[in-house]
Formats: structure tokens, sequence, C-alpha cells
């Protein structure tokens, strides 16, 4: 009780001092001159200590001073702290907090305790008071124009208020998560907010009734605190669990940058100064200071025009980033397993999930970023056959049948019965990717009598190929090599196939980069295969 009593003596001295120094005349003639001193050295203190960081709260870009504002929760003051680092009392005491600031209308108010407070931007007097009988005001934040909006961290409220009509509106009532720092974002017509917490999510709320808070991203993140955006759309979250900032993309997608570089300490409300390299304001309640962090480190961003694909697809890569200087792809476990150009073609020939990265770079150092491609394996569909009823023996999403190479109309069950002799094949899908079967040959009424099936491998490939081919009898093959127009470009031997796997070598070092298609010739039918020939 007594600490507090001397704390409002202080506060109210110090503002006798600041406001009307005669006014202390009266009292200095009742005293002597040993107290005059102490009460003179006493004086020099409060000023001194009002003019450093003191619980370091809340930080506010001023524009139009060219300034910092940090309000500090300990002294109760707002201080004003110039390019150069020179720190100012703007604001002698608040009597309680102040926590969130901001500024509308040469007016910086501040959430105090239960209360939002205004004071001049010029001179730092009072102009301002509402009572919202909230419990503890945190985060606050305006729309530029008119109205402002403040989170309790206590009741877990939202409000809105409107200084100019002294009037506020409790837009909820149960934020579920206990709100924080909160952000304006009026293109999309709601405020962002963070939450005290393990694992807490980043939540909006609708600026319309019935001001439906939802969820915009999951977390790992714990007691996160302040939340402010650039001039790209980057969000910036403070977190007191990891001491650091963390950068969110514009849309919330793919996880979270920590931006280790800057070593926070118990890192609270955020403010941002506008410019060709924006800064973000950061107060560290931990460790009374403050840390002012250029946005100039390499923001590495990309699209894809995929990122689940068949094997063998390609997919292109097309760089996005920011503040970067050079780029270097990996892509491991597809060709080219690397590349620093964009944008970049990448084909992936073998099923499973690929991790790819982005490293941008610029003078000031190197961030990645990564994405998932996931590959289909091609379904590889065999058929047999019973009497004239061709059937496939596993099941797909689609099917297509072809008599002689070409599409038998209505034909699109996992059954067909022939009608007439030819060589048959069957055309299916699974997850979005086509695969063809072995070809049937047969006449009508008699036992079809060989079954045939075939793949190459490495496709893509470079100077060889594997062609492993499958039949149930004895018989001759030859392969032939076509560009994509059907050009015959070389072929092999007559080649003796046995019954079972037989595997054949074939070189394809003569052939140019680009797209093939392997025909494989027998006497009872043919069966094509794609390739790619990649170096």
């Amino acid at each position: 009780m007594g600490a507090k009593c001397c704390s409002v003596i202080r506060e109210n001295l110090v503002l006798i001092v600041l406001i009307n120094p005669f006014a202390l005349l009266p009292l200095l003639k009742t005293i002597n001159m040993k107290n005059i001193l102490l009460l003179l050295v006493f004086i020099f203190t409060s000023l001194v200590y009002s003019q450093v960081y003191s619980g370091p709260e809340s930080v506010e870009w001023d524009a139009a001073n060219n300034r910092w504002l940090i309000s500090n929760t300990t002294s109760h003051s707002i201080l004003s702290r110039s390019v150069g680092g020179t720190l100012t009392t703007l604001v002698p005491t608040t009597l309680s907090g102040p926590h969130g600031i901001e500024i509308l209308n040469n007016v910086l108010y501040a959430d105090c305790g239960g209360i939002i407070k205004g004071f001049d931007l010029t001179t730092g007097t009072q102009v301002f008071t509402l009572d919202l009988s909230a419990s503890f005001l945190n985060g606050l934040t305006t729309d530029g124009d008119s109205v402002l909006y403040a989170t309790d961290f206590t009741n877990k409220d939202i409000f809105r208020i409107n200084p100019s009509t002294n009037k506020y509106y409790l837009m909820s009532s149960n934020t579920v998560t206990t709100p924080n720092g909160i952000i304006y974002d009026g293109a999309n017509n709601r405020c962002v907010f963070v939450s005290w917490g393990t694992a807490v999510p980043i939540k909006a709320i609708s600026l319309t009734p019935p001001y439906t808070i939802t969820t915009l991203t999951s977390t790992t993140l714990s007691n996160c605190d302040g939340i402010t955006r650039d001039g790209n759309g980057y969000y910036y979250v403070s977190t007191w669990g990891n001491n650091r900032l963390n950068r969110f993309r514009p849309d919330f997608t793919n996880g979270f940058t920590i931006l280790n570089a800057f070593v926070l300490n118990s890192p609270a409300d955020l403010g941002i100064k506008p410019g060709s390299t924006d800064t973000v304001g950061v107060p560290n309640s931990g460790n009374n200071t403050c840390t002012f962090v250029p946005l100039n480190q390499a923001i590495p961003e990309f699209t894809t025009s995929a990122t689940t694909i068949c094997e063998g697809d390609t997919v292109i890569f097309t760089d996005a980033s920011l503040n970067t200087t050079s780029i270097s792809w990996g892509f491991p476990g597809a060709s080219p397993a690397s590349g620093s150009t964009s944008p970049i073609s990448v084909t992936f020939a073998t099923p499973g999930a690929y991790t790819t990265t982005l490293t941008s770079t610029n003078a000031f150092g190197s961030a990645t970023s990564t994405t998932t491609i996931n590959v289909i394996a091609t379904p590889v569909p065999l058929i047999t056959a019973v009497g004239n009823d061709l059937t496939t023996t596993s099941t797909f999403l689609t099917y297509q049948w072809y008599h002689d190479g070409v599409l038998i109309p209505g034909a699109n069950s996992q059954v067909y019965t022939i009608t007439a002799g030819g060589d048959y094949y069957c055309e299916v899908t699974t997850s979005g990717c086509v695969g063809v079967s072995n070809t049937l040959s047969s006449t009508v009424g008699t036992e079809i009598y060989s079954v045939l099936s075939t793949k190459v491998y490495p496709n893509p490939a470079s100077n060889y190929m594997i062609i492993e081919f499958n039949t149930n009898q004895d018989m001759l093959v030859q392969y032939t090599m076509l560009d994509i127009q059907g050009k015959a470009i070389k072929a092999s031997n007559r080649l003796n196939a046995v019954v079972g796997t037989n595997v054949w070598n074939a070189d394809i070092s003569d052939l140019s980069p680009g797209s093939y298609i392997l025909q494989l010739n027998t006497e009872h039918g043919r069966m094509n295969r794609s390739f790619i020939v990649m170096r």
C-alpha cells in the first residue's frame, strides 16, 4: 500500500512539474532547504525514470511526427522515441496500463484497465475517456477512419468503439481462446487476432453482424502477443513461446517462418513503420528494451502448376520471392534435382511424396520455403478372358474399352463382351491418372490365347531404358521408337520372348531430349508406352 501511495505521489508531482512547475512554489515555502533538495532529487529521478523503458508493452509508429510511441505498464507512461533513438515523455502517466495504443485522427488512444483513454498527439494532454466496463483491455486497432477495436484479455471479449460518438458495442462475448493482439483487415471485412495459450490458432472476427469468429490457421505457437502486417500483406506475430517474430503468408497457408536473426525477450504488442523497407517495432517486456526489426530479409515464395500429379508428369515451379537477389531449387527424387532459374519444369517419374525446396538469398542472408508434391502411381490394369468376356483383374474409377485401337462407345464397365475378332485393351483411371492394359487378340468363339503387358523405366531416361515384357506364351517381338507425331525413329531386331518376364536394355543415347512412344509389335497385337528422354 505504501509503495503504491508513493508511486501516486511521484506521478502527481511529475505531472505538476511538467504541466505547471510554478504550482510548487507554495509548497516550497513550507519546507526547509534540505527537504527542497530531496524533493528536487526525487522529481529529477522521476523525470529520468519516466524517460526509460519501464515495462514496454505496445509500439506505434507516429508518421505525422516521424517517431515511435511506446506504452509502459510499470511507469504507466507513454514515451516518444525519435528515429535516432532519443526518448522523451509524451504522457507522464495514464494511472493504469497502458497496454495497446493506437493513433486515430491526431489522438493517441490507449487501453487502460477497463477504460479507453485518448491523448492529444502533440501535447500529450488527455482528451478522451470511455469506460467499457471491461476487465483487462489489451489489444487495440483502428480502421483508420472512425472506429477502434479492442480485446479484453480476461473476459475474452472484443469491442467496437466509436470515439466521436462516445459509444461502444460488444461484438463478441466469448472468443474461446484468450484474445491478445488485434489488427484491422478492411479488405476482408474482418479483424485478425492472436491469442494467449499453448498451440493457439490465429482467428478473425467479421465486422458485420453476427460478428462470426473463424479460425484462419492452426499453429504450434504459444503465448502469442502482438500482430502486425507489412506492405506486402504478410503478417508478423510476436510470441513468448519462442521469443521471436513469426511471419505468415497473407492467406495464412503453408505454416509460418521464424525470423531467427532477432532474439526477443517476452515480445509484446507490435507496430510497423512503412517504407522502402518496412520496420517492425517490438517492445521486449522481459528486459525493458525495444527491438526495431527491418523487414529486409529474403522471403521465399513460389507457385506450382500442380501439387498432385501422376508418375511421369511434369510440374512447373515459378519463383515469387520478395527481397531476393538469387534463388536455388531442390527437387530430390525428380529430374532435374536442382536448379536456379524460374520458371523451371520438373518431372517426377516415381510414385511417392516429394518435398521440394526454394532457397531465396539476399545480402542479409537466406531463407527457405517448401511444399510437397504427391505423385500418384499410374494404374496398371491387367485384362483376362473367359470365353468372350474380357475383365480387368483390379477395380478402377473409370473404364474405356478399345477394339483395334478404336474407342468402343458405351464400353465403360469392368467387363466387356467381345462381338468381333481383333485386338482389345482397356484404358482406366484412378486418382486422375490414366493407365492402359495389356492387349488381347481373339476371334469370336475361340479362346483368347495371349496376355501381354509391358513397362519401361527409368522414365524420364537418359542414355538407356529398360523394357520389361510379360507374356503367357513364346513369341517374337520387335519394338519401334516413334516421335510424338508417330514417325518411326529407330527399331530393334526381332526378339525372342519366352513365357514369363523378359527384360531388354534399349540404347537411347542417340535420341534428342523430348517425348517419345515405344511401340511393341508381336504376332498377336501391339502395345504403346510413352517415355521421356532428359539430360
